[in-house]
C-alpha cells in the first residue's frame, strides 16, 4: 500500500514539473518577444525623433531664407510643434474616456437584443 501512494506522489510530482517547466518556457518565450518588439518599438521611436527634429530645422532654415529672423522661426516652429502635441494628447484623452461609454452602449444593444430574442 505504501509503494501505490509513493508511487502517486511520485507522478504526482513529475506531472507538476512537467506542467512548471512547460509554463516557464512559456513564459520566457513571451518575455523575448516582449523584448524584441520593445527594442523595434524604441528603435523606431528614436528615428522618428531625430526626423521630426531635423524636418524642424529645415523648417526654420526655410523661413529665415525667406527673410524671419532666426530667433522668430525656430520659436514658431517650436510653438507649432506643440500646439500639435498639445492638440494630439487632448485628442486621445477624448477618445479614452468616450471609448468605455461606447463599449457600454454596446453591450447595453446586446443586452436588448438577447431579450428581444429570447423565447417567450
Amino acid at each position: 500500500m505504501s509503494g501505490l501512494v509513493s508511487g502517486l506522489f511520485d507522478d504526482a510530482r513529475h506531472a507538476v514539473g512537467a506542467r512548471v517547466d512547460g509554463i516557464r518556457k512559456d513564459f520566457d518565450d513571451r518575455l523575448e518577444g516582449l523584448a524584441a518588439r520593445l527594442t523595434a518599438m524604441l528603435t523606431g521611436m528614436a528615428i522618428i525623433t531625430v526626423t521630426a527634429t531635423f524636418c524642424g530645422l529645415a523648417l526654420a532654415a526655410t523661413l529665415v531664407a525667406f527673410g524671419v529672423p532666426l530667433w522668430a522661426a525656430l520659436w514658431g516652429v517650436t510653438l507649432t510643434a506643440a500646439v500639435i502635441a498639445v492638440g494630439a494628447s487632448y485628442r486621445r484623452k477624448r477618445r479614452a474616456t468616450a471609448a468605455p461609454a461606447l463599449a457600454l452602449d454596446a453591450h447595453a444593444v446586446d443586452t436588448v437584443i438577447a431579450a428581444d430574442s429570447a423565447p417567450t
